[in-house]
C-alpha cells in the first residue's frame, strides 16, 4: 500500500462524511513473518502523518504471533519504543481473526 496525498485526501473525507466528531489518533500494519519494528518508511509515514505526542502505531506479526504499540513520541524521538513498557505479547482474537491490516 502506498500512502500518497491522494490517499490523505480520501481518508479524511470520509472520516469527516461519516466521523465528523471523531479524530484519526493513529494507524497499524502488518509485518507477516518480519518480526515486529519500525521499517524506515514506516517511521516516515508515522513522522510525517502521525508526529502528535498522543497519536500511536501498532505493528502486529500475526504469523509469529506477536504484536507492538508505540506511541508518536517514541517513534518520533526515540526510535521504535514499546509504550508503557508492554512489549511484545500474542496478538488479540481480532488479529488472528484477520483484523491485520495494510501489509508493509
Amino acid at each position: 500500500m502506498t500512502f500518497t496525498p491522494e490517499t490523505w485526501v480520501q481518508v479524511n473525507r470520509v472520516k469527516d462524511q461519516r466521523y465528523a466528531d471523531a479524530k484519526i489518533v493513529g494507524w497499524y500494519h502488518t509485518h507477516p513473518r518480519f518480526g515486529i519494528f519500525l521499517s524506515d518508511m514506516d517511521k516516515f509515514i508515522h513522522k510525517h502523518h502521525f508526529s502528535q505526542p498522543w497519536t500511536t502505531a501498532l505493528v502486529v506479526d500475526p504469523v509469529q504471533e506477536t504484536r507492538v504499540f508505540l506511541s508518536g513520541v517514541m517513534v518520533s524521538h526515540r526510535g521504535t519504543g514499546i509504550l508503557g513498557g508492554l512489549g511484545a505479547a500474542k496478538p488479540t482474537s481480532s488479529c488472528q481473526a484477520g483484523g491485520t491490516g495494510s501489509s508493509a
